[in-house]
């Protein structure tokens, strides 16, 4: 297998090296598979991805070119892609087999690559032996494993996940992406597994000699590796710098407005998004509006040219739906924080509705993040309105009476279901020939009108109100 480099001089393609970079070269996974420690050709064969160790974790890297980036002094640097993290998940069913309840997994294996120059400056040459000259005829020596690892036995970048440069049993567990500020000397990568089990992180690393400088972890799960994310396989996806000339980095809020088609307040896999709802953000005395649409989502940005550009970092603000809105005629507000986290916190807030009734409105108070730290998990979620059976009975102490006696009515009001009742009344305007005298409503009961303002009745509840009068 070989990767290529190409360049085009705007009429024409050429090759960038004189040899294409040959993928023959030991990797070193610590011995847990022998399909794990060179490069494999692409396959769509399930059974060929050999396990690893035992749990249903599997490596088996398939190489894509997948990201270039240029130093200063004219060397390139490759990013492979090790494409099975495209074809495997993390803790998903195993496809077509006898057991597909069987969790299976993938850890990412992708490279970094190092193609400087020879002796004289002049020929580009890929690293060998964790060497390479730059463009002014130094010799750069990486840091990268000593073990047989690399073209020529060694490689140029440290990507062993404690960042030391020595073998261990997570080594060469890049993701594939790549970035570099030009005068910064370092590069930056994407790692599975760097700083801990079950983690991503971006990671940067010397371009002088390989070595590890530094990183931040992007996700965490738990100690079991549960919780939802890609955990040790391609989590994350390109990088990309973002150097504005000044001002801080633009933000960006929003999500998705969803029909909860079983009503338990979760996105499920399979439930549509409602389009062509009008969401409105304020942000104290500014206000703007945009429209779902792309299966329910709807975004609000302070890029400049964006539709929200008054929206400041730490500023609280909200998020609303105005009532009577045509795609949502027939729906009504779902539960709110169905899955316990009401923090709407974009990395623990994800999956559920965080909206509440206000006045009518559906609404979600949030503050907004640090620069350059986007909201996507504000989400609204709706639910087919439900006929609630209310049941009304009305009872008299007295089966008959004359004028001057007095008469208790007892009036009791029953949620038979199939759901919670809210804004409940119940009109008993007294007859002319009847006199009121008090009632033990605290307040529920106006005589005057005859109503009796319930509220909120649960599934099952029951709630009684006696009138007391006298018959004229």
């Amino acid at each position: 297998m070989t990767a290529h480099i190409f360049k085009h001089d705007g009429v024409n393609w050429s090759t960038v090296l004189p040899t294409p970079v040959v993928l023959d070269y030991e990797r070193d996974f610590q011995g847990y598979s022998s399909a794990g420690e060179y490069w494999h050709p692409w396959t769509d064969d399930y059974a060929a991805v050999d396990p690893y160790i035992s749990g249903g974790i599997k490596k088996y890297p398939q190489p894509i070119l997948g990201d270039i980036e240029f130093d200063d002094d004219g060397s390139i640097i490759l990013g492979l892609i090790d494409r099975s993290t495209h074809q495997f998940g993390y803790a998903n069913s195993e496809p077509n087999v006898s057991s597909p309840n069987t969790d299976v997994s993938i850890f990412a294996a992708g490279d970094i690559l190092r193609v400087g120059f020879d002796a004289t400056g002049s020929t580009l040459t890929l690293e060998n032996n964790g060497q390479v000259y730059d463009g002014n005829g130094n010799l750069l020596s990486g840091v990268g494993t000593t073990s047989p690892t690399g073209p020529g036995g060694r490689e140029f970048y440290a990507d062993a996940w404690n960042g030391s440069g020595t073998a261990t049993s997570t080594a060469d567990t890049v993701v594939g992406s790549l970035a570099l500020l030009p005068g910064s000397g370092e590069l930056l990568y994407t790692s599975a597994d760097r700083y801990g089990y079950y983690t991503a992180a971006a990671v940067f690393a010397s371009n002088t000699d390989g070595s590890h400088t530094g990183g931040v972890t992007v996700y965490q799960d738990d100690s079991s590796g549960s919780a939802g994310t890609f955990s040790k396989g391609g989590g994350l996806g390109d990088i990309e710098l973002i150097c504005p000339e000044s001002g801080p980095l633009p933000l960006q809020v929003g999500n998705r407005v969803w029909l909860d088609a079983d009503g338990d307040g979760i996105q499920d896999a399979g439930e549509d998004g409602i389009d062509g709802v009008n969401v409105t953000l304020t942000c104290g005395g500014d206000e703007a509006t945009t429209t779902t649409a792309n299966g329910g989502e709807f975004y609000f940005s302070n890029a400049g040219g964006g539709n929200a550009t008054f929206m400041d970092s730490g500023q609280a603000c909200s998020l609303s739906i105005a009532a009577g809105q045509a795609p949502l005629d027939t729906y009504t507000l779902t539960q709110q924080n169905a899955d316990g986290d009401g923090s709407n916190d974009p990395l623990t807030d994800l999956r559920d509705s965080d909206a509440t009734d206000n006045g009518g409105a559906a609404e979600i108070v949030f503050t907004v993040g640090n620069a350059g730290e986007n909201n996507h998990t504000l989400d609204f979620g709706f639910t087919e309105q439900q006929t609630v059976d209310i049941e009304l009975t009305k009872l008299a102490d007295k089966a008959n009476a004359r004028r001057g006696d007095t008469v208790v009515y007892k009036l009791t009001a029953t949620n038979n279901g199939p759901a919670d009742a809210s804004g409940v009344q119940v009109t008993d305007l007294l007859p002319v020939d009847i006199s009121y005298v008090s009632d033990d409503g605290v307040g529920a009961y106006d005589p005057n009108t005859g109503v009796w303002d319930i509220g909120n009745l649960g599934i099952g509840q029951a709630v009684t109100l006696e009138i007391t009068v006298v018959v004229q």
